[in-house]
């Protein structure tokens, strides 16, 4: 597999053209300096729409 380091605040994204699925595993420091925020990390997406990607995530209302 690839390991791949992205400095924080750089928006990035990946896109799977092979046959397996993209197994992704995310790291927050929410204690480091560099997080301008809060504790609470945020999900931003820059494309796509994820309600429609994966409708059995959400909650039924």
């Amino acid at each position: 597999g690839d390991v791949i380091a992205i400095p924080p605040g750089i928006p990035y994204w990946t896109y799977n053209h092979g046959n397996e699925p993209i197994v992704a595993i995310s790291l927050l420091d929410t204690s480091n300096d560099v997080n301008q925020l809060d504790s609470t990390p945020r999900v931003f997406y820059l494309g796509g729409n994820p309600e429609a990607e994966f409708p059995e995530t959400q909650e039924e209302q």
